[in-house]
């Protein structure tokens, strides 16, 4: 059983092929995104860390509470 590089009690389920580390569910994220590497299109972690960030960017956002408020819904307190 190989374990992760970062949590020694886990087993890794995924290797980075350019620093010869293995990596846990946890620990999956690419460790040089910027810089080249030639087992990219064959990495399955870029891939799924792609994966990631395209369905995060997709998601929509939440709504702030204020946008749900209306002139009807808000209530208005009179000076005297």
């Amino acid at each position: 059983m190989t374990t992760c590089v970062n949590h020694p009690g886990r087993e890794a389920t995924y290797r980075c092929m350019k620093h010869e580390v293995y990596l846990c569910e946890s620990c999956l994220t690419c460790r040089d995104p910027k810089l080249y590497c030639k087992f990219r299109p064959s990495c399955p972690i870029w891939f799924l860390q792609k994966k990631e960030n395209r369905s995060w960017a997709s998601a929509p956002a939440s709504q702030p509470p204020y946008e749900s408020q209306t002139p009807e819904n808000i209530q208005t307190v009179g000076l005297s």
